[in-house]
Order: structure tokens, then sequence, then C-alpha cells
């Protein structure tokens, strides 16, 4: 990608991030890059392609993070452990696009079904790792998908609460505790069942 088109990218995520989709123009991508909106559409045709460029090309990058990262990783729950850190630390390197994925996926439309449908790969990763601790006997079996969901879910609200509560904290600080309610509970163990 060249200088422009990364240029364009990070300040399209931003906006769309902050305003919305309906909420965002052409016109203030531009200016917001200092170019003239002619420049922009030489690179995208229109808002839609734009937009779909930005969702594209973060998921693909998330995506290949969480894949090339915890692939050496042979044990299944220190799969799980690595995809957890992981995972904070890129919620936290690309905190705008991950406010643009949140803020974008409600609705019925096409786009926000395509987001969805990011989702939902990525959600196929995560119960790909839970399914091979089931094989190994370390997670129950039958609820793989429940928990890959339920993970994602808990990172995602776990970061939306950091930002309230603890902004000036690293996020990768919290992975150890937020690791260990996810393997081990909340129950102390003379309370578990």
């Amino acid at each position: 990608m060249n200088n422009t088109k990364r240029l364009i990218f990070k300040t399209a995520v931003r906006l769309f991030a902050r305003n919305g989709y309906e909420g965002t123009s052409v016109d203030q991508i531009a200016s917001a890059c200092y170019m003239a909106k002619g420049t922009l559409y030489y690179y995208f045709r229109s808002k839609e392609e734009l937009f779909n460029y930005c969702v594209d090309l973060g998921m693909k990058v998330l995506k290949r993070n969480i894949m090339m990262r915890s692939v050496m990783e042979t044990d299944p729950v220190k799969k799980i452990e690595k995809v957890i850190a992981i995972q904070f630390e890129l919620m936290e390197k690309y905190e705008k696009f991950i406010a643009l994925l949140f803020s974008q996926m409600w609705g019925e439309n096409e786009r926000q079904g395509r987001l969805r449908g990011y989702i939902s790969e990525y959600l196929g990763i995560l119960k790909h790792i839970f399914d091979e601790c089931a094989e190994q006997g370390k997670v129950e079996k039958g609820k793989t998908e429940v928990m890959a969901a339920d993970l994602f879910g808990t990172m995602c609200s776990a970061m939306l609460c950091h930002d309230i509560l603890l902004p000036s904290v690293s996020l990768s600080r919290v992975v150890p505790d937020f690791t260990h309610v996810i393997l081990k509970g909340v129950l102390s163990p003379e309370n578990g069942d």
C-alpha cells in the first residue's frame, strides 16, 4: 500500500469509527487527508468501496496476526492464553479499527451483514482452538462454539470497560488476570463444584 492509500485508510477508519458510516462523508475524509476529493476518488470509486477496503484490510491484519503468532503453540490451552494476549495487544494497537467494527456491526443492511460475516470467520478461528482443547479433554466437548463467542465477547467487553475505568493502564497489564478468570472461572477453588 502506498503512502497516500495508507493515509486515506487510517483517516477513514478514524472518521468512520467516530462518526459512523452515515455520518462520514467523502469530503470529510479528503479534507482530513489534506487532499482533493478527486485524489481520493482516484483510489476508491465510492465511500462504500473505501469502507469495505478498510474492513477487509483490517480483518486480514487481525486474522493473520492471530493465526501466524499462535500456530507454533502446540498445547491448546497455552494457545488460548496466547490468543488472549494477542487479541488484547491488537485491540490496543488497532483501537480505531476495533471501534469501527463495533460501531457499524448493528443493523440489517449488506454492509453490516458483511461485518458480522467477518466476526463469524474470526469466531471460527477461536472455535478451532477450543475444538483442539476438547479433543485433548481440556474443555467440555460440544460447547466450543459458545466458548469461542463468549471469549470474544468477554474480551471486547473487557476492552470497553478498561477504556472507561482504567484508561491510563495498558491493556497488556490486565491480560494475566483476565486469562486467569477465563480459564479458571470466578469462583474460589473451595466454592467451585
